[in-house]
Formats: C-alpha cells, sequence, structure tokens
C-alpha cells in the first residue's frame, strides 16, 4: 500500500507547502 500511498501523500504535502508559502509570502 505505500507504494501508492507514499507518491499521493508526497504531492499532498508539497501542494500544501506552496499554498501555505504563497499565502504567507503574498506577491
Amino acid at each position: 500500500p505505500f507504494s501508492m500511498a507514499a507518491p499521493k501523500a508526497l504531492e499532498s504535502i508539497g501542494k500544501a507547502l506552496h499554498n501555505q508559502y504563497e499565502r504567507w509570502q503574498p506577491r
């Protein structure tokens, strides 16, 4: 199960981090 959950989790985390960064650092 990890094989399929790892990439999805990583993508989700990356998206969340990017969203947070853009939210705290508006241009």
